[in-house]
Order: C-alpha cells, then sequence, then structure tokens
C-alpha cells in the first residue's frame, strides 16, 4: 500500500510552493480564497497519490469529506474549544474563521480531480483524450466557476 510516487510528489512540492506564495504574497480577494481553497484539495490529493498507492476513484469524494470536517471545526472554533488559539501551527492546520464559499471552492477543487481522474482512466482503456476535449471540459469548469461567482455576487454574499 505504501509506494513512492515521484510524479505526484514533484506535483505536491510545486503546488506547496503555489500554495506558500498565494499565502505570503497575494492579498487579493479572488486567488487567495478560491484559488488558493481549490488548489489545497489538490495538494492534499498529490500528497496522498505521492506516498500511498491508492486506485480508488472516490479519493476526491474522501478529501472533500474531510475538507467540509475541518470547515465545520472552524464553525464550532475548534482551536478555541482546545485552548490551543496561541498555536500558530495548528491555528493554520485548521483555519480560523468559518466561510461557506471555502466549500465551494472544494467542491470545484474535487471536482476537477475527479475529471482528471476520468481522463486517465480513459487514456488507460485506449480511449484517446484529445487536447480539444481536455479544453472544452476546462472551458465548462471556467464557465461554471464564473457562474457561481456571478451568482453569489448578485446574492451579495461576496
Amino acid at each position: 500500500m505504501i509506494r513512492f510516487n515521484n510524479k505526484y510528489m514533484i506535483s505536491f512540492i510545486l503546488l506547496f510552493l503555489a500554495e506558500l506564495v498565494i499565502a505570503l504574497f497575494l492579498h487579493d480577494s479572488f486567488i487567495r480564497p478560491y484559488i488558493g481553497d481549490m488548489l489545497v484539495v489538490v495538494l492534499m490529493y498529490c500528497f496522498i497519490k505521492s506516498i500511498f498507492s491508492v486506485h480508488t476513484k472516490l479519493l476526491p469524494f474522501y478529501i472533500f469529506v474531510f475538507s467540509i470536517n475541518i470547515e465545520i471545526c472552524q464553525w464550532y472554533e475548534f482551536v478555541k474549544l482546545i485552548h490551543m488559539e496561541t498555536n500558530v501551527f495548528i491555528k493554520t492546520l485548521f483555519g480560523s474563521v468559518f466561510d461557506i464559499k471555502d466549500i465551494y471552492s472544494y467542491f470545484a477543487g474535487c471536482l476537477i480531480l475527479y475529471i482528471l481522474q476520468k481522463i486517465q482512466q480513459l487514456n488507460k482503456s485506449n480511449v484517446r483524450v484529445t487536447r480539444k476535449t481536455i479544453c472544452m471540459i476546462f472551458a465548462c469548469i471556467v464557465l461554471t466557476m464564473g457562474n457561481l461567482v456571478a451568482a453569489l455576487v448578485y446574492n451579495g454574499i461576496i
């Protein structure tokens, strides 16, 4: 079950560096809160796949459930409940502010992972997925995310 995978470890390291850059240097109202949260589920996926030989199509779902549990911990101020609010590591790990929009971002990241898994499965079964098809899938994802953001803005949530 434990098997090191270089491809996923390199992806994990690059995504981790990207998350660090986003956290330390970007203080905007879109990339940090939405793209950063979307990338964190991809980061977890790459970390798990880099160490464990997991062959489950449900891994994005499990990561999504884990992410929701972290948000629930934020809702109940778990860090304060365990009296660790002065511990910077724990506070960073769990976060401190519940936001329903984070769950939307986690869902979008997990949806992208699921679609990429499906494309990978099709390629392994000799059904070639062309670049045009991949571009169309990502265009649909971007349009869906755009519509979601527009709906959130329209309803005054953002």
